[in-house]
């Protein structure tokens, strides 16, 4: 026996006869009732994937360390309390998973670990990082997301092979500069922190491809930005900025960009030079226009600038050929731009939010040139619509006009779908409709 899988039963103990298989290599019993492990464990020597997430564990054995051979231990969602300092004897180990336990210090003795590539300690009690943390040389995967840890330690950025570092929602109130030195770094997740300032040092990380820095305290985006050529996600959402820098609209890679809920008041002309960009996030914030060149984002897919306080879409919005998604609701938009109807046939609108605003009218043969499965006007100041709508409807009204003090608005609120045979003959109704008029 090499390997054997016990996962999802009911098991509450491992029977000290399974430590007699010698030439076992991978046990798995996720899932069961476990609360110990045996100290026969030690004599399965050949043992390299333990995995035991998911039991009632209170305790990892000193035995458990005499396991040589061990590559991966799994024991993440257990109730584990404390790593033993034993565990410098796992020579071989190079994937350990404690996530979701209850422990609240990493020892000094799991530094030890010289072929650990990945470890994964979120959703614990920990407060701090050991200095020795930068002798994990091997290190390239480090979850400590979801604990109580306050700093980021120098030594940690000593840690040369790290490509991805998650360190959300816990109490860091700052970055070292020293971040500057993971050369290796692709992804870095710092978000819901109470980080004030992005260090400029950061930006020298020339291979970040993913930065999520969003629910922090952020006041601004460095101009060194810019260096940051590889980056590919940047995600800023709920912050305190009110400018986006043209520095960073010299990110050729950018494909995604979140920048919700802050205070921003406008978009820079070079938002145009984005030229990768697919997804533009940019709700809830206090801008007053479109710019022009920001219809010059062919690649663009899907444009989101609900509750801010737009009253006009730019003509140059139907240049946006690749646009999937539109929302502009919340805002204080009171008429649809004519180039958006006359080049109506070359988009690819599927889901187009334009409730709540203050449009008197809607160019409603949009519904038969577009390929659109969802359409919300309530909350506008329509006074009609076509006769034929209602062969559309699927009646899915939004949240709010499922209030009935608000049931008024449900005649502009329109969800449908366009691949059944009901929306084929629909189509064809509206159509003969408008044809006629």
């Amino acid at each position: 026996m090499k390997i054997l899988n016990l996962d999802n039963n009911k098991m509450k103990k491992i029977p000290a006869s399974l430590c007699a298989l010698q030439q076992l290599t991978e046990l798995y019993m996720n899932g069961n009732a476990l609360t110990s492990i045996p100290d026969e464990i030690s004599k399965l020597k050949s043992m390299k994937i333990l995995n035991l997430y998911f039991n009632k564990i209170d305790k990892i054995p000193d035995s458990l360390c005499a396991l040589e051979k061990l590559t991966e231990l799994n024991m993440a969602s257990n109730a584990l309390t404390s790593i033993p300092d034993e565990i410098s004897k796992l020579k071989s180990m190079k994937i350990l998973n404690l996530d979701n336990n209850k422990m609240k210090k990493i020892p000094a003795s799991l530094c030890a670990l010289q072929q650990l590539t990945e470890l994964y300690m979120n959703g614990n009690a920990l407060t701090s990082i050991p200095d020795e943390i930068g002798k994990l040389k091997s290190m390239e995967t480090l979850n400590l997301s979801f604990n109580k840890i306050e700093k980021i330690p120098d030594s940690l950025c000593a840690l040369e092979q790290l490509t991805e570092l998650n360190m959300r929602s816990n109490a860091l109130t700052s970055v070292p500069d020293e971040i500057g030195k993971l050369k290796s770094m692709k992804t870095l997740n710092l978000s819901s922190n109470k980080i004030e300032k992005i260090p400029a040092s950061l930006c020298a990380l020339d291979q970040l491809t993913e930065l999520i820095m969003r629910s922090n305290a952020l006041t601004a985006i460095p101009d060194e930005i810019s260096k940051l050529k590889s980056m590919k996600i940047l995600n800023l959402d709920n912050n305190k900025m009110e400018k986006i820098p043209d520095s960073l609209c010299a990110l050729q890679q950018l494909t995604e960009l979140d920048i919700r809920s802050n205070a921003l008041t406008s978009i820079p002309d070079e938002i145009g030079k984005l030229k990768s960009m697919k997804i533009l996030n940019l709700d809830n914030n206090k801008m007053e226009k479109i710019p022009d060149s920001l219809c010059a984002l062919e690649k663009l897919t899907d444009l989101n600038m609900e509750h801010n306080a737009l009253t006009a879409i730019p003509d140059e919005i139907g240049k946006l050929k690749s646009m999937t998604t539109l929302n502009l609701s919340f805002n204080k938009i009171e008429k649809i731009p004519d180039s958006l109807c006359a080049g109506i046939k070359k988009l690819k609108l599927i889901h187009l939010r334009l409730n709540e605003n203050k449009l008197k009218e809607f160019p409603w043969q949009v519904i038969e040139e577009l390929p659109l499965c969802e359409l919300s006007l309530c909350g506008n100041k329509l006074q009609t619509v076509p006769d034929h709508i209602g062969r559309l409807l699927r009646y899915h009204p939004c949240r709010k006009c499922k209030h009935v003090s608000l049931m008024h608005y449900r005649k502009t609120c329109i969800y449908f779908e366009y691949t059944t045979e009901w929306w084929m003959e629909g189509r064809a109704a509206m159509k003969t409709d408008l044809s006629a008029k």
